[in-house]
């Protein structure tokens, strides 16, 4: 089995749910294609309670990255600690353009 982080560090093992959820978001990565390139097709699905609230993918060099595309579809009051984040590669921590998503989610597979 493999093993998720949450916010707390915690380790958790996939679920039914979780393998639902990472296969939308490897179908969310394959969308950037071939407009992302070179950089990698990541594709990301936001969930509440195993319910998607939003998903995005890698945009064309220059572009959000998919966890920013996914974090800017979100109502201004949805809590983020409720959420679990699906993304397809570790999100980004990039410092530059486009800005890193860093967020307080529940969890993150």
């Amino acid at each position: 089995m493999a093993n998720v982080t949450s916010s707390s560090n915690a380790h958790h093992t996939f679920n039914d749910t979780d393998r639902r959820l990472m296969s939308l978001a490897l179908a969310q990565g394959r969308l950037a294609l071939p407009a992302c390139l070179p950089n990698p097709p990541v594709g990301c699905v936001i969930a509440h309670n195993g319910t998607i609230v939003a998903g995005g993918y890698t945009q064309a060099p220059g572009g959000h990255h998919a966890e920013a595309m996914a974090l800017s579809q979100l109502e201004p009051e949805r809590k983020l600690d409720e959420l679990t984040v699906y993304v397809t590669l570790e999100p980004c921590s990039f410092a530059g353009r486009p800005p890193p998503a860093h967020a307080p989610w529940r969890r993150q597979v």
